[in-house]
């Protein structure tokens, strides 16, 4: 689908690339200015609306997110509504998700349609669906919450720990930033050969950063100084993954943890397969 590898490519390199996840990408570069991509708000919202209007489900219920919180957009509950229907109806989870709450709905057309998305999404694993299912409540302060809500927290909704949780670390790994880069972006781009819709978010000291990326002088200087850690975080369909990776004196600390639902071990053990082949592709020693 890319020319190369998608952490290598600059926001020019992406334009070429016409594809709903491409497109995607490239709202998320505009929005912050990165990839040489300049900060334009009303360009990333126009290309979000471009990956919807291909059926893209993230593109819909991203659409649904910002008229609901009037990011960018008037905000209009209706049309977010919508566009979370439509998100919901095509597949997406986290869209199934926002409408849990019309459970609550004194219409009992409404409250149907909130229990049936409730249950479709508690079948994909969601943790939220699940407690709700479970007696928990659906009340959110607003109808984003959960789609907001850090790993942990959707971790702390679901039922008692499955025990098939993913928790493998590392210490004292000796390599260059760049080479940790090249770690996660290569790992990555390995895991979309099996899981077609590989997104992540990426933070420094609490700030989004792009990580992995092409160039490793626009990082942020503390990354390879200041022993803080970068977390990476990693969806595909309802796994959700977090990679982190910290640098001190005896070299970098990385961990690789899962949250419910836990890929199963076969699938675990494949996901530390490909991380360890990608080190040694790559020159990094990993134990």
């Amino acid at each position: 689908m890319y020319p190369k590898p998608l952490y290598q490519l600059t926001g020019r390199e992406l334009e070429a690339v016409q594809h709903p996840h491409a497109l995607l990408q490239l709202a998320t570069w505009f929005h912050q200015g990165w990839r040489g991509c300049p900060a334009n708000e009303a360009h990333a919202l126009q290309l979000e609306q471009h990956a919807a209007a291909m059926g893209y489900p993230r593109a819909m219920r991203r659409l649904g997110d910002r008229f609901n919180n009037g990011d960018g957009v008037e905000e209009n509950q209706n049309i977010a509504f919508t566009w979370w229907r439509n998100a919901a109806a095509a597949g997406d989870a986290d869209a199934m998700s926002n409408l849990i709450p019309l459970m609550d709905s004194e219409n009992p057309a409404e409250a149907a349609e909130g229990r049936r998305w409730c249950e479709l999404a508690a079948a994909q694993g969601v943790p939220y669906a699940i407690n709700v299912l479970g007696g928990g409540t659906s009340a959110t302060p607003d109808m984003v919450a959960f789609a907001q809500m850090s790993l942990e927290e959707m971790a702390a909704r679901a039922p008692a720990p499955s025990g098939n949780e993913l928790a493998w670390s590392i210490e004292g790994v000796r390599g260059t930033l760049a080479q940790i880069n090249d770690l996660v972006g290569w790992w990555m781009e390995r895991l979309r050969t099996v899981w077609t819709d590989v997104t992540h978010t990426s933070t420094h000291d609490g700030e989004d950063v792009d990580f992995p990326c092409p160039d490793i002088a626009a990082l942020p200087d503390g990354i390879s100084s200041d022993n803080d850690s970068l977390e990476v975080t990693i969806r595909a369909g309802t796994f959700h993954l977090q990679l982190d990776a910290a640098l001190w004196d005896e070299g970098w600390n990385l961990s690789l943890a899962s949250f419910e639902p836990h890929p199963p071990p076969d699938g675990q053990a494949w996901l530390l397969r490909e991380l360890h082949g990608v080190a040694q592709q790559i020159g990094l020693r990993l134990g």
